[in-house]
């Protein structure tokens, strides 16, 4: 922490033995102090973001890394890093860049930047997370510091939205491609708000205020994320004044810190949570098998098990996401679920299936419950709770060892090809996606290439319903995201699709 001037030390002293002489009782605000301190469920696999597409990634390193657009809270785009956009041709987005923008090692943002970043993103030997959502990017080209112009490889609608949430900007001169450049991974270097200050895997991840940044200052000196995976220890260690505020907040924590004074938030969100299962082996090559899951599974009531503010899925897609079609759930039916696989000849069939407990905030009592759901219709279910990085392996690859896994699925972009490329586009998509359909790549780049989003919203009906019926991933229920902070905590700003928050307009004691 920066050296303070003897009167400011004197009176932090003043107040730091007045708060041991009077303990604080539950809800008491805290001191005023200069840092931040978060409790966040899970931690970060990597510091390079460009390696990042999932909620936690991004929100522990979006205080360092900023992206050409943002969402305002009504869901439309604005310009961040851009200072304004336009189609020049139906593949050429013209961007003029915001002036007197600094990287945290003092060197200003330009327009080779920001062509760096998108095309190591859009290079495939870079192997980057994002590539997916970025692969259209043909190349960009600088017109002079401040202007450039990103050409496609094809029209597409979703490039300005994807840049809300993908393509944060690092500095040219970063190790990939240059041998003897900044290394990303170990010393991270953005334009945002914070700055990179330490790192310890499993345990913190500290910033400090950047006091060149282009916009407003943060108003305290330190943001501190704390890495406490197990919801209890997060609750206490917000009720012990350990923490300001707790991201990931049990439902059955919920009513017990409001009682104790403690400001508790909870929202939707534009993600859901599913069960995705292999199509290319036994037993859910058998669309009688992918259909015994769907009817297995009490999707409301593992929906209230999981909060009683959420609801069962009507839809690939988030609340929230234009172009979002409802339709019925299957009905909890596990008597249709057994006859279904006796039709198959797949009694007993032998499921592996995984899931990650930072998923659900920590808590391992949904999966579990999807397991039994699975196991009482008929399958034979090896359930396994996976950490983070070991999950990723196991699902991240083509090699694709287990059959079924569950997951949260959001759509940050708020636009609906994001998770329609990710998940269901062979040709376009991520290279985990197994399943094949020539009629529903046509249908996907059909509703990527149509420029005007409320023509496209037929398209995207029509791509649902096909993929309830296919029931290679199966919805069952939407998201809500609860966080629990001190009283005196204002300023919590959420992103527009819910989930995330950005913490520098945060004010603590005032």
């Amino acid at each position: 922490m920066h050296t303070l001037a003897a009167r400011t030390v004197a009176l932090l002293l003043l107040i730091c033995l007045t708060f041991v002489a009077q303990p604080a009782t539950r809800g008491q605000a805290a001191p005023v102090k200069d840092d931040l301190v978060i409790g966040s469920s899970d931690d970060i696999t990597t510091l390079d973001v460009r390696f990042h597409t999932g909620r936690v990634g991004f929100e522990m390193l979006t205080p360092m890394y900023e992206t050409l657009f943002r969402h305002d809270p009504m869901g439309n785009v604005v310009g961040w890093l851009a200072e304004s956009w336009k189609w020049d041709a139906p593949q050429s987005l013209h961007v003029k860049l915001r002036k007197n923008v600094l990287f945290h090692d003092g060197q200003q943002l330009t327009a080779r930047d920001v062509k760096y970043t998108l095309e190591a993103i859009a290079n495939r030997d870079l192997r980057s997370r994002q590539l997916t959502y970025l692969n259209e990017i043909a190349s960009v080209e600088v017109l002079n510091d401040n202007e450039l112009i990103i050409h496609t490889s094809r029209p597409t609608r979703a490039l300005v939205r994807f840049l809300t949430y993908y393509g944060q900007i690092a500095p040219a001169r970063a190790k990939i491609p240059n041998p003897t450049g900044t290394d990303l991974a170990q010393t991270p270097v953005g334009t945002g708000p914070f700055r990179f200050l330490e790192y310890v895997s499993g345990n913190r991840l500290v910033y400090e205020r950047f006091d060149r940044y282009w916009g407003a200052a943060p108003k305290y000196k330190r943001l501190v994320f704390r890495i406490i995976r197990e919801p209890g220890t997060r609750t206490a260690a917000l009720e012990g004044h350990d923490v300001d505020l707790i991201l990931g907040v049990p439902a059955e924590s919920r009513g017990i810190l409001r009682r104790h004074g403690f400001k508790v938030m909870v929202s939707q969100t534009v993600a859901i949570y599913a069960l995705t299962v292999e199509t290319t082996t036994a037993p859910f090559k058998d669309i009688r098998a992918r259909h015994a899951a769907a009817y297995a599974i009490d999707k409301t009531a593992i929906a209230k098990l999981y909060a009683p503010e959420s609801e069962a899925a009507k839809s690939i897609l988030g609340p929230g996401v234009w172009g979002r079609h409802e339709m019925a759930p299957y009905p909890y039916d596990p008597e249709k679920a057994r006859q279904l696989l006796k039709q198959a000849n797949l009694e007993g069939a032998e499921i592996s299936y995984v899931f990650d407990p930072a998923n659900t905030d920590g808590s391992t009592v949904v999966p579990e419950a999807v397991g039994e759901y699975l196991r009482k219709a008929g399958f034979k279910v090896n359930m396994q709770a996976m950490e983070r990085g070991t999950f990723n392996v196991n699902i991240y690859t083509k090699n694709r060892k287990v059959n079924a896994w569950t997951w949260t699925w959001g759509v940050g972009t708020l636009d609906p090809e994001e998770i329609f490329r990710r998940e269901f586009d062979s040709v376009r998509g991520a290279i985990w996606v197994s399943y094949k359909s020539a009629l529903l790549d046509k249908l996907i780049a059909k509703a990527a290439m149509e420029l005007d989003e409320r023509r496209a919203s037929a398209d995207y009906a029509r791509l649902q319903e096909y993929l309830w019926r296919e029931a290679t991933w199966i919805p069952l229920y939407n998201i809500v995201d609860a966080v629990a902070y001190r009283r005196d905590l204002q300023g919590l700003v959420q992103w527009a699709s819910g989930g995330l928050y950005w913490f520098d307009r945060i004010t603590l004691g005032q």
